[in-house]
């Protein structure tokens, strides 16, 4: 199997992965089939909220001049990279998680009582954590884009693996190499998860599923697809 390593997840997470992928002996080959851009919004007033719970770095790249109202409120991390561009906006930053924004949150309930605004995406996951707070406010969106040419092209000679970081990004995959009619046995999956994998479907050359859902769990899965 080639140390060729397809990543489609959208900006600017796939800058990250494609640099990881580097580090560890990959050719990394980035055609995003999303795109991300912002809603509008209008900021509630922030006196009614005790923090700010930001679901990914893209919720303050692209909320745009509206977050500059809700400024003075702290902000809770749901990783370094979210954290990074919260600081750079001017935000303080409270509590920085690392295992997805569940473990955020149950890492914040401890705090009663206080009410959170948090910054998310159209297609995110609720989050439900008893006795907290929260509002959820949309402030942009990632859509599905049809897949690239040159993408087609690589993906149609074989000998490739694939990383996919969410059953959306799994479905959407699996959905245009159907209507590209691409040959799901040339190509070899990389999935964070079980839940990717099971949203990918059947068919494949072959799929290993990272032991922990991060990059450097997913990239030893896709090594041991590389490997003769």
């Amino acid at each position: 199997m080639s140390t060729d390593l397809v990543i489609i997840r959208p900006a600017p997470g796939a800058g990250k992965s494609a640099r990881a992928a580097k580090r560890e002996g990959f050719t990394p080959i980035v055609h995003s089939m999303f795109e991300a851009k912002p809603l509008r919004w209008e900021p509630p007033a922030p006196s009614l909220y005790d923090a700010i719970i930001a679901s990914s770095a893209n919720a303050l790249r692209l909320g745009g001049p509206a977050l500059a109202a809700l400024q003075d409120l702290p902000v809770h991390a749901v990783g370094e990279a979210t954290a990074s561009a919260a600081r750079a906006l001017g935000f303080t930053v409270g509590v920085v998680g690392e295992n997805g924004i569940e473990a955020l949150a149950r890492a914040i309930s401890t705090d009663y009582p206080q009410r959170f605004l948090r910054l998310a995406g159209r297609n995110h996951i609720e989050l439900v954590e008893p006795g907290m707070l929260i509002d959820t406010m949309l402030v942009y969106a990632v859509d599905p884009v049809p897949m690239p040419a040159p993408l087609k092209q690589r993906l149609a000679k074989g000998d490739v693996t694939v990383a996919l970081h969410s059953p959306r990004a799994a479905r959407h995959f699996a959905n245009e190499c159907e209507r590209l009619e691409l040959d799901r046995g040339a190509i070899a999956l990389a999935a964070l998860s079980g839940n990717v994998a099971e949203a990918a479907g059947q068919g494949w050359q072959a799929v290993h599923i990272a032991e922990a859902p991060d990059d450097a769990h997913l990239l030893s899965a896709a090594a041991a697809l590389a490997k003769p």
